[in-house]
């Protein structure tokens, strides 16, 4: 906890109670976690890409394998235990 309250010293205590914040809401309380955290610049956030219609790429699609054939294979599989 004192690690914790010295990196205050070097990043805003403001900055630190956000990361420590971040820190509680990813699950980690390790100093080693929080000073990672801390030394991340932030990035600005990226729009969202916009949706493209495939369109000419619809073509090749192709319907799903069906694995009902490997069922047979069960069938033969002994339950024999070799000691």
């Amino acid at each position: 906890m004192i690690e914790v309250l010295l990196l205050g010293r070097r990043h805003s205590y403001e900055r630190l109670r956000a990361v420590v914040d971040e820190a509680v809401t990813l699950g980690v309380s390790d100093v080693a976690a929080i000073r990672y955290l801390l030394d991340q610049t932030p990035r600005p956030a990226r729009p969202c890409p916009e949706v493209i219609e495939i369109g000419r790429l619809a073509r090749y699609e192709r319907p799903q394998p069906s694995v009902a054939a490997y069922d047979r294979l069960l069938a033969s599989v002994t339950t024999e235990v070799i000691q």
